[in-house]
């Protein structure tokens, strides 16, 4: 007895039907991979579409971020902590004068001179670091633009304009950032972060 399972072997089958058969049986085949490499090339767009939706949120290894990070991280992979993380982020800083400053594994963002740095996680939140008379600025190996630091002292006071320009030799725009920031470092002690 013949079943769908088990056709009748004795059943004879029109040669156009078989060929029918497999023609439709090929189209079918074709749609089906048409229509998955189309999911796939979906797929593609979507992740790369994502991902740079992340980088301009979060951003990569210190770049991006332009909307929500507000930070890059340290080139040794440890977190910037301390007392000072406050005083350097706040956009006042009026507050925070005459107060302690501690922080460690903070990225030298520039170096005016031996005893000038700006500070931060980024450009947009720096902070010049003025080292103090008895804080040694000749040493052997000198702190660089991207090294890390460990930073004890006070926060202080801008001065005006005139004591700056006789104090500390900074350009123009330095100026303009240190005078919008209000106030700036006087650094006991600044060393190398240990690693």
């Amino acid at each position: 007895m013949a079943s769908p399972q088990r056709p009748d072997a004795n059943l004879r089958h029109d040669p156009d039907d078989l060929e029918n058969t497999q023609i439709e049986n090929t189209q079918m085949e074709r749609r089906r991979a048409a229509g998955a490499g189309f999911a796939w090339w979906w797929l593609f767009w979507i992740i790369i579409i994502g991902l740079a939706i992340w980088w301009a949120g979060w951003g990569i290894r210190g770049t991006g971020g332009w909307w929500w990070g507000n930070w890059a991280p340290t080139a040794n992979g440890l977190i910037m902590k301390g007392s000072g993380l406050a005083a350097m982020n706040a956009k006042n800083k009026i507050p925070y004068v005459n107060e302690k400053f501690h922080l460690i594994n903070v990225p030298i963002l520039g170096k005016v001179s031996n005893r000038l740095y700006w500070i931060g996680r980024n450009t947009r939140s720096m902070m010049l670091v003025v080292l103090s008379g008895n804080q040694r600025s000749d040493d052997p190996k000198p702190i660089m633009r991207g090294d890390l630091v460990d930073i004890v002292g006070t926060v202080m006071k801008t001065p005006s304009a005139a004591e700056i320009a006789n104090r500390w030799p900074l350009t123009h725009p330095g100026l303009a950032l240190l005078k919008k920031e209000g106030a700036y470092v006087e650094a006991s002690q600044m060393q190398w972060a240990p690693r």
